[in-house]
């Protein structure tokens, strides 16, 4: 089995070469990821800035590959520069903090699966619910996972959101099928003046409320459950369609 592995953290995040060697005993891993931290730029791409490929060695990988791209960027050009031929898996992670609720918008580990996706190639979105997570525990269930997906072949075709909560695998209560929850954040710009006195924002915010009803990502994480949760790219709201109908307004 091929797999492609990618991530938002870059190519120095500590929990690359976990995720790469805990792959390398089911598959061949093939490593596209930022040469920077790149988190929650979503599903960016670079269409107006000139991108640097370089060739890096990480233990248990069969190649890999540092790009100046975004997620999104790094699985593109992966499919389309740099693969022998089209994987078997895409793999979005380990990412250290959470992905779950209106956080799957921002999230460049959620990005890579999307983006699997859209190749036509099954994809899982892997991150724990925080720092104190272990990732060698993570890389346990995530590979757990893999290896029941394919037992039916990697069917149906999707894209799975996983978040890991902070326990030994061993304890982690089950799966559970989520749906995603709510998340408000408070949006922040801290005002700071550069060495000429210029000023610049450093954006940061706060978690204010958490819509963890019961079924939910958030719902079940607190459990000591993996929620998995299948993404939909179709946004479209049919119920509001018609809603708006039923006003005549257009």
């Amino acid at each position: 089995m091929d797999i492609l592995l990618s991530n938002d953290d870059g190519v120095n995040a500590p929990a690359l070469s976990i995720t790469v060697e805990a792959l390398s005993k089911i598959g061949n891993v093939y490593v596209c990821v930022p040469e920077k931290e790149s988190s929650s730029g979503g599903h960016g791409l670079s269409p107006h800035n000139p991108l640097w490929m370089r060739e890096t060695a990480i233990p248990y990988a069969a190649k890999a590959w540092a790009f100046s791209g975004t997620p999104a960027d790094c699985v593109k050009f992966a499919f389309a520069k740099l693969l022998p031929a089209k994987p078997d898996l895409v793999v979005g992670g380990i990412n250290p903090s959470p992905n779950m609720a209106t956080e799957v918008l921002y999230s460049g580990t959620v990005a890579v699966a999307v983006e699997g996706y859209l190749h036509g190639v099954p994809s899982i979105a892997m991150s724990q619910n925080s720092e104190q997570c272990n990732s060698h525990e993570a890389s346990k269930c995530l590979i757990d996972i893999i290896e029941r997906w394919k037992k039916g072949g990697f069917k149906p075709l999707t894209a799975l959101s996983i978040n890991y909560p902070e326990l030994p695998f061993e304890d982690v209560q089950g799966y559970v099928l989520a749906a995603q929850g709510w998340r408000w954040y408070n949006d922040c710009f801290m005002e700071m003046k550069d060495p000429k006195g210029r000023t610049f924002y450093w954006m940061h915010g706060n978690n204010l409320l958490d819509g963890a009803e019961e079924g939910t990502d958030l719902f079940y994480i607190k459990k000591g459950y993996v929620p998995i949760t299948p993404l939909s790219f179709d946004m479209t709201d049919y119920g509001m369609i018609e809603k708006l109908k039923e006003l005549h307004l257009f």
